[in-house]
């Protein structure tokens, strides 16, 4: 959830109303029903973690990164399964490329990142359900107990001192208080800012926040904030799941400079071939917004190879998008309900 925070959370609760009330008199019925014949529309759903229910207050990663426990994502996947028609991402690529229709009531699900419990959690039920997805590793990840920097500075931030942290672009010290709830806005804010530093000096600003807390930034992660690694890739390419890129070190793309973009773009996607000997075809932009993205970034991805790019603009796709290379996705959150799910799918327009 890019702004997170109470005002999404109230608009979330309000959609989940909505939603209940369109499945009691019926709506939510009807209109998965016409959903599920159309063939003018690709629906691609966003997940990233996919972990057991656990105590907010004593999460020490970052929160909006859960997207669902392994048993809503069982229902998830079984009322797609029952109600709509999943599609790979090859499929899809095969699709635009031919200028075939898209299957009716096609669904694609994809996972952003790489993280561990994609392959304890999300797979099992993938592979019982039968459900083909997409997963975009940043490489550099793959294979190490290194947590995504992401969720080394959110793990900082969580167990740091109260005032010990402070990044050049925030006016206060970090954490303001003790609260968790606190602690998790230093996180967004903190995070907005890296996102929108040059590369180097976000890298800069990385490796001067731990020592400041007394902590490392990159400490071990312990509790699973980290990529599955290369064998469980493997594993689930042989399975039929799929994997694209999301960058090698997960940096913002839009930030680099060209040669460093050329890299992250190249080396992620040569290294996942060379594992899974599959083609690689498909990127998801870290972070996904536009301001992360760009022309620039778009036209090195195309050069790259690339034949299709996943935003992280909420939305849906034409059969025929105007761009394939900025395929809009619908993001699925710790607390989409399985009524805002029903209304994800069946009233996207509605429930993004």
């Amino acid at each position: 959830m890019e702004d997170g925070g109470i005002r999404v959370f109230g608009t979330v609760r309000k959609k989940e109303v909505l939603a209940r009330l369109l499945r009691a008199c019926g709506g939510l019925s009807l209109a998965t029903s016409a959903r599920r014949r159309a063939t003018s529309e690709l629906l691609v759903l966003a997940y990233h973690r996919v972990l057991p229910t656990f105590p907010e207050s004593e999460y020490p990663f970052d929160i909006e990164l859960v997207s669902s426990d392994p048993e809503q994502f069982d229902w998830q996947m079984a009322w797609i399964s029952k109600h709509f028609t999943p599609v790979s991402v090859s499929e899809i690529v095969d699709c635009l490329d031919r200028r075939k229709p898209l299957p009716a009531g096609a669904v694609a699900v994809t996972f952003d990142d790489g993280f561990v419990d994609n392959y304890t959690h999300a797979f099992p039920v993938l592979r019982t359900r039968k459900i083909p997805a997409c997963i975009f590793l940043s490489t550099d990840y793959v294979g190490t107990d290194t947590p995504y920097w992401f969720e080394a500075v959110a793990r900082l931030l969580m167990e740091a001192p109260v005032r010990s942290v402070k990044l050049s672009t925030i006016a206060q010290l970090l954490p303001r208080a003790d609260e968790h709830t606190i602690r998790r806005e230093d996180i967004r804010a903190v995070l907005s800012e890296l996102k929108r530093m040059p590369d180097e000096v976000r890298r800069a600003s990385l490796n001067a926040m731990g020592p400041q807390a007394h902590a490392p930034a990159d400490a071990r992660a312990g509790t699973g904030a980290h990529a599955m690694n290369w064998s469980q890739v493997r594993e689930m390419s042989r399975s039929g799941m799929e994997f694209g890129s999301h960058g090698a070190s997960h940096a913002v793309l839009s930030r680099l400079n060209a040669t460093d973009l050329a890299r992250e773009l190249t080396d992620s996607k040569l290294t996942i071939e060379r594992a899974t000997g599959a083609p690689v075809t498909a990127i998801a932009y870290p972070v996904g917004g536009e301001d992360s993205i760009g022309d620039r970034v778009v036209a090195a991805a195309r050069d790259a190879g690339y034949r299709v790019g996943f935003t992280y603009e909420c939305g849906t796709n034409s059969a025929d998008p105007p761009d394939r290379m900025r395929l809009a996705r619908q993001h699925v959150e710790r607390y989409t309900g399985q009524a805002y799910f029903q209304g994800l799918l069946a009233l996207p327009s509605v429930f993004d």
